[in-house]
């Protein structure tokens, strides 16, 4: 006898769970019901269509609506809201917003992926008519028609994925655009220094950056003033609002479900507390796989994948399970790409794991060959176990193949002694011998082995902070000297040290440091071998040190 398959929701996840079990099961009756007027959008892609990158509003339909019978025999059902889950009966109660009509509909097996909803705080005048979101197709096209009005100005408010790339992709268009958030930071899945070449780009591409600073109040008037808390005003001719998103739990919750602080509970098969009844997307909680945490990531990645699982699972495939997630991310502001996998700083610190931090500033490809650009990597690790705990990237070229092969070895559970062995591809067009991901890896496996000492930027801030007594060395050029250094270092350079030896205080705790780490490593190797008791490198050099740099986050 076949089974009937109803799922709610038909973006990423719902779209997967539906085509997934028809793929498994020829015979099963599926109905898919979606609320909005559209199936398998790529709402990723909304910015770059407000902005004119992606031309055609055709582009963003995966596949169309009639797509879903025609190749895969699925009932859908569109503008179709599901009010209410009936699990004694095993039925679901849903609206038709095209017809009004309301009827019941039977279910062997639910799949729920609703998706999430743009967060609007409680802000006064949050609710005029030129504040827009940017979630749906159909808030895409309101923008559009605001865009055809041919305004000067606007505020983005929000500073994750969704609100840099609105910002972009509106200062493409020609507008003079404000980014507005109230974090010190923009990206929060990076670590706040590693920001610092993104705000620098964004500031020199024309955004007015406003940070630490949230809205109070709008005030709709012939334009819209965005009051900040700190009293400030910016009068624009709109406002897109990027605040964040928030699971569409209400559905799960009426019908008793077991809902956690994060998301809907649900096992590895993606089933809930109802064994009948499964959830995926946006609405669930996923295991950390580095701290078995539960988190709720709202990425396309997970959705489709725990959407296939689910769909496979309610037809009888047991066969897929889902692990878990480590938190891979990655985005385009202007001419740089910005990614992160695994932990960040703050997390780390807030597990209470002991860590030590690599940065790298190393080309992406061989320098010798034409076009190089330079990749920004930051790893921690555990310091007991050399175990890879986290990557960050900032670059122009390669930003993704560097992070996808760290987020690969954090799946897999690689030290950083696997990570320098790590036979990856080699051509001077593409990369160099020691690429960056090994490279990162030959640092942070030295520092493990105890072959170097390793000093943060952040170390080496508080212990100057503190005015701990330490002998600073900057062993760069004379000319890379004059032009910048740390305050209070002593400049010998690399090649004179060995002679000038005797300047320093064998006795005394020893920082060294150079552009980017690797005259400073042979330095800390010459000071060692001179009897010094106490050396340390600062890691990424004076290049890493200059992320810190607090002038650019000012609004």
């Amino acid at each position: 006898m076949s089974k009937k398959i109803v799922v709610i929701g038909a973006v990423a996840a719902g779209a997967s769970a539906a085509t997934k079990a028809r793929r498994e099961d020829e015979e099963a009756e599926i109905v898919v019901f979606e609320k909005g007027p559209y199936a398998s959008f790529a709402n990723c892609g909304l910015p770059y269509y407000v902005g004119g990158t992606i031309k055609e509003r055709k582009n963003l339909f995966q596949v169309s609506n009639d797509y879903f019978h025609e190749r895969f025999n699925i009932d859908l059902r569109i503008n179709h809201e599901v009010t209410k889950i009936n699990r004694k009966d095993k039925q679901v109660e849903v609206t038709n917003h095209d017809s009004g009509e309301k009827f019941s509909e039977n279910y062997d097996k639910l799949i729920i992926a609703v998706g999430s909803e743009a967060v609007k705080p409680p802000i006064p005048g949050i609710e005029s008519d030129k504040i827009y979101t940017l979630l749906t197709v159909p808030d895409a096209d309101a923008i559009m028609e605001k865009l055809r009005e041919k305004p000067k100005k606007a505020v983005v408010v929000g500073g994750g994925y969704i609100g840099v790339e609105t910002a972009e992709e509106l200062h493409s268009r020609g507008l003079e655009v404000s980014l507005v958030e109230m974090a010190d930071q923009i990206l929060a899945p990076l670590d706040q220094e590693m920001t610092t070449p993104l705000l620098q780009h964004m500031k020199e591409k024309g955004v007015n950056l406003v940070l630490a600073n949230g809205v109070a109040e709008f005030k709709d008037e012939d334009s819209i003033r965005v009051v900040l808390e700190s009293g400030k005003e910016i009068e624009v001719d709109f406002v897109v609002l990027a605040a964040g998103v928030r699971p569409r739990l209400n559905l799960l919750k009426e019908a008793g479900l077991e809902v956690s602080e994060v998301g809907v509970v649900v096992n590895e098969y993606m089933q809930t507390s109802d064994k009948d009844i499964y959830a995926a997307g946006d609405i669930v909680e996923s295991s950390n796989l580095l701290t078995g945490e539960k988190a709720r990531i709202a990425l396309a990645g997970p959705a489709n994948k725990q959407g296939r699982i689910a769909g496979a699972h309610a037809v009888g495939n047991t066969k897929k399970k889902f692990k878990g997630v480590v938190g891979t991310s990655i985005v385009k502001v202007f001419d740089l790409t910005a990614a992160s996998t695994g932990l960040n700083e703050k997390e780390c610190i807030r597990k209470n794991i002991i860590y030590y931090t690599v940065y790298l500033n190393k080309g992406d490809h061989a320098g010798y060959y034409p076009g190089s650009e330079s990749l920004e990597i930051k790893l921690l690790v555990e310091a007991e176990s050399g175990k890879l705990l986290g990557a960050q990237s900032i670059g122009r070229e390669s930003v993704d193949k560097v992070i996808d092969t760290f987020a690969t070895a954090l799946h897999a559970e690689m030290t950083v002694e696997d990570l320098e062995d790590l036979d990856l591809a080699y051509a001077p067009p593409y990369s160099s011998a020691k690429g960056p991901a090994i490279m990162s890896g030959m640092i942070a496996a030295n520092h493990f082995r105890g072959e170097t000492d390793l000093l943060s930027p952040k170390e080496l801030q508080a212990m100057l902070k503190d005015e701990e007594e330490i002998q600073l060395v900057d062993v760069r050029t004379s000319a890379e000297y004059k032009n910048s250094y740390i305050s209070g270092a002593k400049h010998i350079p690399i090649n004179e040290l060995r002679g000038r030896i005797d300047e320093l205080d064998s006795a005394k705790h020893t920082v060294v440091y150079c552009r980017k780490g690797y005259r400073g490593y042979l330095a800390y190797k010459i000071l060692i071998a001179n009897g010094f008791d106490i050396v340390e490198n600062l890691t990424g050099g004076i290049l890493a040190w200059e992320l810190l740099d607090n002038k650019n986050r000012e609004s």
